[in-house]
Formats: C-alpha cells, structure tokens, sequence
C-alpha cells in the first residue's frame, strides 16, 4: 500500500491530555501531527496544512465532532474522518456515520495499535484512490486522442 511521503493527521478534542496521548502514539509512526482542541482551531488548520487523516472526540463544547466531521466532508472530502469517543452516544454516532460519513468510530481508550492500524490504513486507502482517479484522467485523455486520431483517420480514408 503506497503513503506520502510524509502523512500528516489532525487530532481534535478539548483534553490537552487525550491531545499528547494521541499525539505521543502517532509519532511513533512517522505520521506528522497537529492537533486542535476545539472545531474552530480545526478548520483553521485544515484549511492551513494538508491534512491527510483527522481524529476528532465526538463530546466537545461548541461544536460536537459529528458536527466538524461534517463540515470536513463538505470542505475537504478527501480527508479521511475518524470518531473518537469516551461515551457511547447512539446519536451522536449515527450523526457522524451518516453526515461525516467517517472511516471509523474508535473508543476511549483506544487500543495503541487498532489506533495506528486504522490511521495507516486509511492513509493507504486514500492514497490508493488518488493514484486510481490520476490513472483515470490519464486514461480519458488517451481515450480522447484516440478519438481524435480515429477522426482524422476516417476523414482521410
């Protein structure tokens, strides 16, 4: 599975310990990390840096994480969207599922390793459709010249 060279992922949530416990893990990783603890903070980064994966608690002041997951979808749907949560809440839940449409819903605490496994692999996964979606733009136009050669072709003929 191919990664850029240097994957970077957004950590959201208003405990400045959650914060360096994920960002202390996904280190570990050689994954580039920012992290925000609240939506506006976010946005900002998002809008900022290229962001290839974001993490965000579900419980926020403000605006909750299915509410950013949300927005993120809208401004950059390429951006691999993760829940992060220490109470279940079903609505909450479907809300990020079904307006974030996110990539996963972990809980807290998450396991170490399903965190990175999870964060790499939906790194991979985009990387992966950008490489098809260049493969296809590369095909439409051999297809169009194709077509174009095929005209003046059928002219001379």
């Amino acid at each position: 599975m191919y990664l850029p060279d240097t994957p970077t992922v957004l950590c959201v949530d208003d405990e400045p310990q959650v914060l360096a416990a994920l960002n202390r893990e996904l280190r570990r990783h050689q994954l580039r990390v920012f992290t925000a603890n609240g939506a506006e903070a976010a946005l900002r980064l998002l809008r900022a840096e290229t962001i290839h994966v974001i993490i965000s608690d579900m419980r926020m002041p403000d605006v909750n994480g299915a509410q950013l997951l949300s927005m993120v979808r809208r401004e950059q749907p390429q951006v691999v969207r993760i829940a992060l949560t220490g109470h279940a809440d079903l609505n909450l839940a479907m809300m990020a599922l079904n307006e974030g449409a996110i990539f996963r819903y972990l809980s807290k605490p998450w396991d170490t390793a399903a965190l990175a496994d999870c964060v790499l692999l939906g790194i991979g996964l985009e990387a992966e459709r950008e490489a098809l979606e260049a493969r296809i733009a590369l095909s439409t136009q051999e297809h169009q010249r194709l077509c174009e050669l095929n005209a003046e072709l059928g002219i001379i003929v």
